[in-house]
């Protein structure tokens, strides 16, 4: 599985939200927006759709091979292809912008940077 942007991301967020934590089995996604019309993906993929919390139609790629879940499209902002951080190669670093979905946030997750934060996502 190969994934290539020829274009800086768009915004990197943590998000707090069920859907999120559950696809990566973590207290939180750490997930990066790339422009879809300047990403590349080469491999196969399996998708599942459901609507996120937003009400938005998502589908949640992953690795037909080992599973691990890969990218976030999401009928609420189609022109944005979401990146699940762990999976881009180095020398890339994750830089998070600010948090999102921090309604959905666990208890014992506590946020202690200066980022943005937003209850729901962004609009």
């Amino acid at each position: 599985m190969k994934f290539r942007s020829d274009a800086e991301p768009v915004l990197q967020a943590v998000c707090h939200c069920a859907d999120c934590r559950n696809a990566t089995g973590n207290d939180y996604s750490e997930t990066v927006f790339f422009a879809a019309k300047a990403t590349e993906v080469a491999g196969e993929l399996r998708a599942n759709r459901y609507f996120a919390a937003s009400g938005a139609q998502t589908v949640r790629e992953f690795c037909s091979v080992c599973g691990t879940p890969m990218f976030d499209k999401s009928d609420g902002f189609p022109q944005l292809i979401g990146v699940f951080a762990q999976t881009i190669s180095e020398p890339f670093r994750f830089v998070p912008d600010c948090h999102m979905w921090t309604k959905g946030k666990l208890a014992h997750v506590q946020i202690s940077d200066d980022l943005r934060t937003y209850e729901e996502g962004i609009s």
